[in-house]
């Protein structure tokens, strides 16, 4: 894979970060603090008021405990239970153990991954604001590479995969060189951060939205408190439905071979209307269309977490969500979550994105 000039920002950044990282992970110790607040960065900036926060982190740390301890709630326990290892292996195992599982995947997280993505996973840290693009901010419960549709949640092999083959053109490593059984506890830590984030969001945009209806100042406390313990219980029981359902959503579909004749159908169907691929990644694949760059201002588009969005130049062979004909298929099929690349599944028919995903990877042979 070449190297693209407008990366060579990023990969200065990301040498500076992964030197901080394995300084860190030799030491076994972490630049972030151990504690701090209790609330992601994204939750404070909407400022739900002293009383209404205070709640909030009180209801958060009874069913969740605190990221320091972190611990989870009734129904939540069989999702972190008999999963299916990196080598399809199902791991048993009761409370008890997953308890401890977690400790140990925090662990790991403070000595491989806290220096980018946080103590709360909200990636506030110095690190994460000299990184381009930034590290994943896990506090909306979202992840983009993935293979379910939508705002769904991530599979747990989703998390595996990422750990061992990181992401292409980003500051995220891979961590083959950890033991697997290191991984698969930090792929549990990590599923606990999505999980928590997913419920800490929800509750704290519901409350927002009420306190702009009805205002903040004149709402009882007792009405703030029992808004503050049904939101989290709902968005408790949302959350675990949707990570236990995630699996029967996942996407299998695989791509007819590649030929000259799908490469040159593939090339037609891009530049039409109907795909619009030209209109972000540009009439030559290099990803700078008309829709996502201008000269003046940059980068247009912007993902759900407010972090500008440079489409893919083709040319390159960099794709974040992997290479493989399955896996350019599939990033096609779904789109990428929480950006504005929409999935086209139902909008272009498989032997359509068959041809498309073997145009793409043919831009860089």
């Amino acid at each position: 894979m070449k190297l693209h000039p407008r990366d060579v920002p990023g990969v200065v950044a990301t040498v500076v970060a992964t030197a901080i990282g394995l300084a860190l992970m030799v030491s076994g110790s972490s630049m972030a603090p151990a504690s701090g607040p209790a609330l992601a960065e994204r939750t404070r900036e909407l400022e739900l008021g002293a009383t209404t926060e205070s709640l909030l982190v009180a209801q958060l740390e009874h069913q969740l405990g605190t990221h320091e301890a972190p611990q989870l709630p009734e129904g939540w326990q069989e999702l972190f239970r008999d999963t299916p290892n990196a080598k399809g292996e199902l791991r048993a195992g009761n409370d008890q153990a997953i308890a401890a599982r977690l400790l140990e995947g925090r662990a790991s997280y403070q000595r491989n991954c806290q220096h980018c993505h946080g103590v709360r996973g909200d990636a506030s840290t110095q690190t994460a604001k000299i990184l381009l693009p930034r590290p994943r901010d896990f506090s909306l419960g979202l992840t983009k590479f993935k293979q379910t549709p939508g705002l769904l949640p991530p599979l747990r092999e989703d998390l595996h995969r990422i750990l061992e083959q990181g992401v292409a053109s980003t500051a995220m490593a891979d961590f083959a060189m950890l033991e697997e059984a290191e991984r698969t506890t930090l792929v549990d830590y990590v599923q606990y951060l999505l999980m928590r984030g997913a419920v800490e969001s929800r509750v704290a945009g519901a409350l927002q939205t009420l306190a702009q209806t009805d205002g903040a100042q004149t709402a009882d406390p007792a009405e703030v408190e029992f808004r503050v313990l049904e939101g989290t219980r709902v968005a408790l029981e949302a959350v675990g439905t949707e990570w236990r359902n995630a699996p029967g959503t996942a996407f299998t579909e695989v791509p007819a071979p590649a030929d000259d004749a799908a490469i040159a159908r593939g090339a037609e169907l891009y530049k039409s209307a109907k795909a619009g691929c030209a209109q972000c990644h540009g009439i030559d694949g290099k990803g700078r269309g008309l829709g996502a760059w201008d000269a003046e201002h940059g980068w247009i588009l912007r993902d759900v977490w407010g972090n500008p969005v440079r489409p893919a130049d083709f040319s390159y062979g960099s794709f974040h969500g992997g290479g493989s004909p399955e896996q350019v298929y599939r990033s096609i099929s779904l789109g990428i979550a929480g950006t504005p690349m929409a999935g086209y599944a139902g909008v272009l028919s498989p032997s359509e994105i068959t041809d498309l995903t073997h145009y793409l990877r043919s831009l860089s042979d």
